[in-house]
């Protein structure tokens, strides 16, 4: 997992660059470099106001940015949009304020306030940095809710996760082992196997082979019906006794070969339940 801030730096024409700045890790996430530069023509800027003008306003908030103090820059940057409503590079510049904002709330476990700016910023750059973070943190709500014993709604956030980044072998992943667990063998095995080809881990791997293996046994099983039977409790019999144990099991042992036909004496698969 990583998180990216993004470090922008302008000058007094506007001539901007958008680079990545290493963030502090959180937890188990790792930090990692990016980079993006955008660039304005020299000859399209205005005379800057120190009051209205959209220029002025942009680059006041990139140097907040730089600063880190990033409610500042969405502030000044929102301003600069409000002027010049069409400017891309105003808008990516409010994207990436707004990113970096939430990756604070990441930072301080905050992960609703991450979301409510990851959206924001999505709405105005679909820069690959930003669907990242967005997936990452998709997948750590949809971890919160796997715990709370609301698998469904985890797995509305793995699948979220999924539809912002493709590329995340993580989101696959925990969609996958989110479905597994819920008996959800066929769909689990298409998460794990996305999971596996963009990421050539072992262990994905072995849990693709293992899902595999279990379908096919679950469908051996359906498929063999007439050779199992159910055990199930009866609350009549004692099993504290090793005894009783052995006469239930032998019962309905015969039980069973009487609904088959009188089948010959040997090994049936049982089924407790």
């Amino acid at each position: 997992s990583r998180w990216y801030f993004v470090n922008s730096s302008a000058t007094t024409l506007s001539a901007l660059s958008i680079s990545a700045r290493r963030d502090t890790p959180v937890a188990s996430v790792r930090a990692e470099s990016s980079s993006r530069s955008t660039r304005r023509n020299p000859a399209t800027v205005r005379a800057a106001g120190p009051n209205a003008d959209s220029l002025w306003l942009n680059n006041r908030g990139v140097a907040a940015l730089n600063d880190g103090n990033f409610k500042e820059a969405i502030a000044y940057l929102q301003r600069a949009r409000n002027l010049s409503p069409q400017d891309s590079l105003i808008l990516q510049n409010l994207a990436m304020a707004m990113n970096n904002l939430a990756v604070q709330h990441l930072h301080d476990t905050q992960l609703d306030q991450a979301i409510r700016w990851l959206v924001d910023a999505r709405k105005l750059s679909e820069d690959a940095v930003i669907r990242k973070n967005m997936a990452q943190v998709l997948i750590l709500k949809g971890r919160e809710e796997a715990e709370a014993g609301r698998p469904e709604l985890a797995q509305q956030y793995f699948r979220n996760a999924v539809d912002a980044d493709p590329q995340s072998a993580t989101a696959h992943e925990w969609l996958g082992r989110s479905l597994y667990d819920e008996g959800r063998l066929k769909e689990a095995l298409v998460s794990i196997e996305e999971a596996y080809r963009l990421e050539n881990r072992e262990d994905l791997k072995k849990f693709a082979d293992k899902i595999r293996r279990e379908e096919t046994g679950e469908s051996n099983f359906f498929e063999q019906s007439t050779m199992h039977f159910r055990i199930f409790y009866s609350p009549e019999i004692n099993y504290g006794h090793i005894s009783n144990a052995v006469w239930a099991l032998e019962r309905a042992y015969q039980d069973h070969r009487v609904f088959l036909g009188g089948a010959p004496r040997t090994e049936i698969g049982a089924v407790f339940a």
